[in-house]
């Protein structure tokens, strides 16, 4: 492989790669069959993915009211 060129080794290797997958495929498959489940993936739809609309800010009861006075944390008297 380190004797050919670099779009020959990028070749080897992304075959090398699908052939790992092919065989993890394969065995996830063997594996769903020996436990008693199938397991099909989820169909690839070509509709858009759903935009998550924004939260809309939230706003304490006293939003908006004026400061009564300073208040350093003390209870009153």
């Amino acid at each position: 492989m380190f004797g050919r060129s670099e779009s020959e080794q990028i070749r080897t290797l992304l075959r090398v790669i699908e052939k790992q997958q092919q065989t993890i495929d394969g065995m996830a498959d063997r594996l769903m069959y020996l436990v008693g489940q199938t397991w099909t993936p989820p169909p690839i739809t070509s509709q858009p993915i759903e935009e998550i609309p924004e939260e809309e800010p939230v706003y304490s009861a006293f939003h908006g009211l004026p400061p009564t006075e300073d208040w350093d944390g003390s209870e009153p008297d």
